[in-house]
């Protein structure tokens, strides 16, 4: 494909004469200017992540705004909340790949690893949740490859059971789409 197997969008200006005519275009007519274009190379193909995102393979957006969440990248204001919201929780650790958190530290050194992974941009990194300018949780977005990214999710208990981790995780399934990936995969830890 024009775009690497990438959803694109073909950028094209029109002539400054052409403008009034295009309200009324009709198929044929379009056809007959993008031929124009594309001898002519006068166009761009723009792939559709950076158009929607503003991001390349390479990067991701540092902030996704859904209809009641907002998935950021994590800061040091982080650490307290995840703390105690749910890293510390043994009822919302109990299934996940990492252990209960019993000292804030612990958190502190994952938040300062995941703002350094950040940092890099290279591989994606994790999205701190919020809901209500609140931190309810977290997901990510991590390249194992190229055309392979890891995802997840873990939500305060409070938070459970109210569609916010389907819509995180489905940002995050438009956000591989959008960058090209060719499997998406989570782990279900039990």
């Amino acid at each position: 494909s024009l775009a690497g197997g990438v959803p694109f969008i073909v950028q094209a200006v029109f002539p400054q004469q052409a403008a009034p005519t295009l309200g009324r275009a009709t198929p044929g007519f379009v056809c007959e200017w993008l031929r124009h274009f594309i001898a002519n190379k006068s166009f761009r193909i723009t792939p559709l992540n950076e158009v929607l995102y503003g991001m390349t393979k390479e990067s991701l957006p540092e902030r996704i705004e859904t209809s009641r969440l907002i998935l950021r990248k994590p800061t040091l204001e982080d650490i307290e909340p995840i703390y105690t919201r749910y890293a510390s929780d043994p009822t919302v650790t109990k299934y996940m790949s990492w252990p209960t958190h019993n000292i804030m530290e612990t958190t502190e050194q994952v938040v300062v690893a995941w703002i350094e992974q950040w940092r890099d941009n290279q591989r994606g990194g994790p999205y701190i949740i919020e809901a209500n300018a609140s931190l309810i949780g977290c997901t990510g977005f991590e390249k194992q490859d190229a055309n392979i990214v890891s995802t997840g999710y873990v939500l305060a208990r409070e938070y459970w059971g109210k569609g916010f981790a389907t819509e995180a995780l489905s940002a995050i399934v438009d956000i591989a789409i959008a960058a090209g990936t060719q499997r998406l995969y989570a782990y279900c830890h039990h």
